[in-house]
């Protein structure tokens, strides 16, 4: 007699849990399983998952009226020719990225001609893409290797042209499945964050290393005259401009810092890292938060104070809180597989703690 899909599934269930009921829907079927000890629910289900996914056939996990109810149904990957726009999104935002940096790079020589500094408006713009990309690339190569170690599917980044002064709006990566529990949601969004600061470290380091001490008296004319810009800091950036030197240039007076514009991308993509880091929807920090704390309230209550801070911590990052808002306002944070293990205490307590002091290293200071 051949096997169905169900028998297998209704044999790999029974194998890992204790089941109670079953019936056939149009979703697939249903099993009612007794709860076991939760480190046996969390090591049970991913069993499941792991041998009913190669068939094409997904289980979800969640809890009823003191019962698991345990849902097979299945599930065949859309085989789209998104890969096709990869190439052409990629080429382009290097074109948008690098006349962006082009476009400023012939700002800062106007202004450091000025006082006779030379710089070279090519290689800054080069200097400049490669930075972005780094940055953003690395970012995105974190969340992918959390994605393979977990076994996960995973697409390339998709890099999204933007007007100047960036010249683009980041990079997206898609995910092919939805993640098992909550330690794969958590791995997901601390993954990207923090290998966006490990590669803004050397992208400051060098912007430091190519800014200029220039006398106060010449950089507040500037900054009168609409010339300059102040920036917010950030507590990553006031350590490192402790260890890295910086040349001066005119006279032995006081000095004020005009950042090169390798360092000011640097610094910029470091407070987006933060904003990306608050717990609101779907970035990154909305991610950590809810593995962590999946309760609805709980998630409203922190969006709404993640989005009241990025409001007034800085003019800088105003117009992201509202796009947060409006993110926030359409986008719930979707469920994993298994809506009922914890967050594992290892995550919980060394990664949390990690989580944040890398909200400490990226928030904005005024300066």
């Amino acid at each position: 007699m051949l096997r169905t899909p169900y028998d297998l599934a209704y044999e790999v269930v029974d194998q890992n849990f204790d089941i109670e009921d079953v019936i056939e829907t149009q979703r697939g079927l249903e099993f009612r399983v007794r709860e076991p000890l939760e480190s046996r629910a969390k090591e049970s289900f991913q069993r499941v998952f792991d041998e009913l996914s190669p068939h094409h056939l997904i289980p979800k996990l969640v809890s009823e009226d003191g019962w698991l109810r345990l849902i097979v149904f299945h599930f065949e990957p859309a085989k789209g020719k998104r890969s096709r726009i990869y190439l052409p999104f990629a080429l382009i935002t290097v074109a948008t990225v690098t006349f962006a940096g082009y476009l400023n790079s012939r700002g800062i020589l106007e202004l450091v001609s000025q006082i006779g500094i030379s710089f070279d408006v090519r290689l800054s713009s080069i200097i400049f893409a490669l930075s972005v990309f780094c940055v953003l690339g690395v970012h995105e190569l974190g969340h992918m290797l959390a994605m393979r170690s977990r076994k996960g599917g995973w697409e390339l980044p998709l890099f999204i042209p933007a007007p100047p002064p960036l010249g683009t709006f980041g990079a997206i990566i898609h995910s092919r499945g939805v993640p098992v529990n909550r330690d794969e949601v958590f791995d997901l969004g601390i993954s990207g964050p923090i290998a966006g600061i490990i590669a803004s470290i050397p992208v400051l380091v060098i912007g430091l290393r190519n800014s200029f001490l220039i006398d106060q008296s010449i950089v507040l004319a500037w900054i009168q005259e609409g010339e300059v810009q102040t920036m917010p800091t950030t507590l990553l950036f006031l350590l490192l401009s402790r260890l890295v030197p910086v040349p001066g240039a005119l006279g032995s007076g006081d000095k004020l810092l005009i950042l090169d514009l390798t360092a000011t991308i640097g610094l910029i993509l470091t407070i987006l890292t933060f904003v990306n880091l608050l717990p609101v929807s779907q970035t990154d920090g909305g991610h950590v938060f809810y593995s962590i704390w999946p309760n609805p309230r709980a998630i409203r209550v922190a969006g709404f104070i993640s989005i009241l801070v990025a409001f007034l911590i800085s003019p800088f990052t105003r117009l992201m809180a509202v796009i947060l808002a409006i993110f926030a306002l359409r986008m719930r944070h979707p469920p994993p597989l298994d809506e009922v293990s914890p967050l594992s205490k290892k995550r919980k307590y060394i990664w949390g703690c990690l989580y944040l002091l890398a909200l400490l290293m990226t928030a904005p200071i005024p300066y």
